[in-house]
Protein backbone atom coordinates (compact mmCIF):
# COMPACT_ATOMS: atom_id res chain seq x y z
CA UNK A 1 0.00 0.00 0.00
CA UNK A 2 1.22 3.33 -1.00
CA UNK A 3 0.39 6.88 0.76
CA UNK A 4 0.52 9.77 -1.60
CA UNK A 5 1.14 13.24 -0.23
CA UNK A 6 -0.69 16.23 -1.61
CA UNK A 7 0.58 17.70 -4.45
CA UNK A 8 2.40 21.24 -3.14
CA UNK A 9 0.65 24.41 -4.82
CA UNK A 10 2.75 27.13 -6.03
CA UNK A 11 5.96 27.15 -7.31
CA UNK A 12 8.71 26.96 -3.99
CA UNK A 13 10.24 30.30 -3.01
CA UNK A 14 13.59 30.79 -3.75
CA UNK A 15 16.21 31.24 -1.39
CA UNK A 16 19.66 33.12 -1.78
CA UNK A 17 21.80 31.55 1.17
CA UNK A 18 24.11 34.09 1.13
CA UNK A 19 21.03 36.90 1.43
CA UNK A 20 19.83 34.62 4.92
CA UNK A 21 22.93 34.13 6.12
CA UNK A 22 23.77 38.46 5.86
CA UNK A 23 20.12 38.72 7.55
CA UNK A 24 20.39 35.99 10.24
CA UNK A 25 23.97 37.57 10.88
CA UNK A 26 23.21 40.91 11.38
CA UNK A 27 20.01 39.87 14.02
CA UNK A 28 22.39 37.77 15.91
CA UNK A 29 24.66 41.11 16.07
CA UNK A 30 22.06 43.73 16.65
CA UNK A 31 19.49 41.61 19.00
CA UNK A 32 21.94 38.32 20.13
CA UNK A 33 21.72 35.30 19.09
CA UNK A 34 19.21 33.44 21.56
CA UNK A 35 16.77 36.79 21.64
CA UNK A 36 16.72 35.99 17.64
CA UNK A 37 13.58 34.03 16.49
CA UNK A 38 12.86 32.25 13.22
CA UNK A 39 10.24 34.47 12.85
CA UNK A 40 12.48 37.60 13.30
CA UNK A 41 14.88 35.78 10.58
CA UNK A 42 11.74 35.29 8.46
CA UNK A 43 10.77 38.82 8.87
CA UNK A 44 13.96 40.34 7.56
CA UNK A 45 14.17 37.78 4.45
CA UNK A 46 10.79 37.65 3.39
CA UNK A 47 10.52 34.17 3.68
CA UNK A 48 8.28 31.53 6.00
CA UNK A 49 9.54 29.82 8.63
CA UNK A 50 8.60 26.72 7.23
CA UNK A 51 10.76 27.32 4.27
CA UNK A 52 13.83 28.17 6.36
CA UNK A 53 13.57 25.46 8.57
CA UNK A 54 13.18 23.35 5.24
CA UNK A 55 16.33 24.88 4.26
CA UNK A 56 18.73 25.28 6.56
CA UNK A 57 17.45 23.21 9.42
CA UNK A 58 18.95 25.00 12.27
CA UNK A 59 20.04 28.49 12.93
CA UNK A 60 23.31 27.31 13.04
CA UNK A 61 22.87 25.56 10.26
CA UNK A 62 22.65 28.83 8.32
CA UNK A 63 26.20 29.50 8.98
CA UNK A 64 27.05 26.68 6.93
CA UNK A 65 26.79 28.79 3.93
CA UNK A 66 30.48 30.29 5.09
CA UNK A 67 31.56 27.22 5.79
CA UNK A 68 30.75 25.28 2.35
CA UNK A 69 32.16 28.29 0.85
CA UNK A 70 36.02 28.36 3.11
CA UNK A 71 35.80 24.58 2.53
CA UNK A 72 35.35 25.29 -1.47
CA UNK A 73 37.90 27.75 -1.46
CA UNK A 74 40.76 25.47 0.52
CA UNK A 75 40.16 22.64 -1.61
CA UNK A 76 40.66 25.02 -4.88
CA UNK A 77 43.52 26.05 -3.54
CA UNK A 78 45.37 22.86 -2.32
CA UNK A 79 44.47 22.01 -6.15
CA UNK A 80 46.06 24.26 -7.80
CA UNK A 81 49.42 23.89 -5.70
CA UNK A 82 52.04 22.26 -6.63
CA UNK A 83 52.85 18.68 -5.06
CA UNK A 84 56.36 19.21 -4.71
CA UNK A 85 56.34 22.51 -3.07
CA UNK A 86 57.43 23.26 0.42
CA UNK A 87 54.31 21.75 2.57
CA UNK A 88 54.28 24.49 5.10
CA UNK A 89 54.17 27.19 2.05
CA UNK A 90 51.50 25.34 0.57
CA UNK A 91 49.31 24.64 3.57
CA UNK A 92 49.61 27.91 4.36
CA UNK A 93 48.46 29.56 1.58
CA UNK A 94 45.98 27.25 0.56
CA UNK A 95 44.40 28.42 4.72
CA UNK A 96 44.65 31.85 3.93
CA UNK A 97 43.09 31.12 0.61
CA UNK A 98 40.18 29.73 2.38
CA UNK A 99 39.61 33.42 3.81
CA UNK A 100 37.45 34.91 1.30
CA UNK A 101 38.90 38.37 0.42
CA UNK A 102 35.53 40.04 0.17
CA UNK A 103 34.07 43.37 2.04
CA UNK A 104 31.03 41.72 2.29
CA UNK A 105 32.76 38.35 4.18
CA UNK A 106 34.90 40.83 6.03
CA UNK A 107 31.59 42.63 7.10
CA UNK A 108 29.79 39.36 8.46
CA UNK A 109 33.52 38.27 9.11
CA UNK A 110 33.45 40.50 11.94
CA UNK A 111 29.79 39.75 13.17
CA UNK A 112 30.56 35.99 13.28
CA UNK A 113 33.21 36.34 14.98
CA UNK A 114 31.01 38.44 18.07
CA UNK A 115 28.68 36.32 17.70
CA UNK A 116 30.18 32.84 18.23
CA UNK A 117 32.57 34.79 21.23
CA UNK A 118 28.96 35.19 22.84
CA UNK A 119 27.10 31.76 22.01
CA UNK A 120 28.55 28.81 23.71
CA UNK A 121 26.34 26.53 21.12
CA UNK A 122 27.74 28.12 18.44
CA UNK A 123 31.06 27.60 19.19
CA UNK A 124 30.22 23.74 19.37
CA UNK A 125 28.69 24.01 16.08
CA UNK A 126 31.64 25.91 14.87
CA UNK A 127 33.88 22.71 16.00
CA UNK A 128 31.62 20.55 13.69
CA UNK A 129 30.71 22.57 11.30
CA UNK A 130 34.69 22.80 10.31
CA UNK A 131 35.12 18.80 10.50
CA UNK A 132 34.82 18.68 6.32
CA UNK A 133 37.97 21.61 6.36
CA UNK A 134 40.04 19.68 8.65
CA UNK A 135 39.35 16.64 6.60
CA UNK A 136 40.48 18.19 3.85
CA UNK A 137 43.77 19.73 5.07
CA UNK A 138 44.63 16.76 6.64
CA UNK A 139 44.10 14.71 3.23
CA UNK A 140 46.99 17.59 2.00
CA UNK A 141 49.43 17.15 4.66
CA UNK A 142 49.16 13.52 4.54
CA UNK A 143 49.80 13.70 0.80
CA UNK A 144 52.88 16.10 1.09
CA UNK A 145 54.70 15.25 4.50
CA UNK A 146 56.22 11.77 3.97
CA UNK A 147 55.85 9.30 6.32
CA UNK A 148 52.97 11.44 8.48
CA UNK A 149 50.30 8.92 9.82
CA UNK A 150 46.54 10.13 9.69
CA UNK A 151 45.81 10.94 13.55
CA UNK A 152 49.14 13.30 13.43
CA UNK A 153 47.54 14.99 10.18
CA UNK A 154 44.48 15.97 11.35
CA UNK A 155 46.21 17.05 14.68
CA UNK A 156 48.17 19.40 12.39
CA UNK A 157 44.91 19.95 10.38
CA UNK A 158 43.38 21.23 13.66
CA UNK A 159 45.94 22.98 14.69
CA UNK A 160 45.68 25.17 11.47
CA UNK A 161 42.10 25.78 12.20
CA UNK A 162 42.35 26.79 15.30
CA UNK A 163 45.34 29.06 14.45
CA UNK A 164 43.20 30.43 11.93
CA UNK A 165 39.88 30.93 14.07
CA UNK A 166 41.81 32.82 16.78
CA UNK A 167 42.94 35.16 14.31
CA UNK A 168 39.77 35.66 12.72
CA UNK A 169 38.39 36.81 16.74
CA UNK A 170 42.10 38.54 17.03
CA UNK A 171 40.80 40.69 14.08
CA UNK A 172 37.35 41.03 14.98
CA UNK A 173 38.16 42.12 18.20
CA UNK A 174 40.29 44.25 16.97
CA UNK A 175 37.61 46.08 14.63
CA UNK A 176 37.86 43.99 11.78
CA UNK A 177 40.48 46.58 10.64
CA UNK A 178 42.33 45.16 7.24
CA UNK A 179 41.55 42.03 5.61
CA UNK A 180 40.77 38.80 7.97
CA UNK A 181 42.86 37.33 5.33
CA UNK A 182 46.41 39.12 5.78
CA UNK A 183 45.46 38.71 9.72
CA UNK A 184 45.13 34.93 9.33
CA UNK A 185 47.99 34.71 7.42
CA UNK A 186 50.25 36.86 9.99
CA UNK A 187 49.20 34.01 12.77
CA UNK A 188 49.80 31.21 10.09
CA UNK A 189 53.39 32.20 10.05
CA UNK A 190 53.95 31.17 14.20
CA UNK A 191 53.38 27.72 12.68
CA UNK A 192 56.38 25.75 11.19
CA UNK A 193 56.08 22.26 9.51
CA UNK A 194 59.29 20.46 9.31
Amino acid sequence: MSTATAPRRGRPPLVDPAAVARAAMTLWAEQGYAATSWQDIADATGLSVRTLIRRFGSQPGILSVGVDAAVARLRTALAEAPLDGNPGEVLRAAVVASVSRTDAVSVMGRQLMTVLAEEPSLQAWQREAYAPWIALLAEAIAVRVPGIDADTAHALASGYEAVANAAMRAWARGGGVGAPADRVEAALAHLALA
